[in-house]
């Protein structure tokens, strides 16, 4: 029940979430942390918002992940349909 809205009589409260309850998320944050945050300064809202946007398209796209068996996300997109595309075939 962490990290979900409650109703209780009429009104609404936040149960606070344990950063183990999404362990993917952390695993996010700590890296971006690590990588990114820790180590730029930025000078406005505007420039943190451009320069973050470039790390996030540098690791969404660029990348390779673990995860996904050394593969960069895109990698790994193509991979799965051609997979699926050649299943549906046979």
């Amino acid at each position: 029940m962490r990290g979900q809205i409650v109703m209780e009589s009429n009104w609404y409260s936040v149960v606070r979430a344990n950063p183990v309850d999404n362990t993917y998320i952390e695993s996010f944050n700590g890296r971006l942390r690590d990588e990114y945050l820790n180590i730029n300064w930025f000078l406005s809202l505007e420039h943190a918002r451009e320069v973050i946007g470039q790390w996030q398209e540098d690791y969404n796209s660029i990348r390779p992940h673990s995860s996904l068996g050394k593969l960069t996300p895109e990698e790994f997109l193509v991979q799965q349909t051609d997979f699926y595309q050649e299943e549906v075939v046979l």
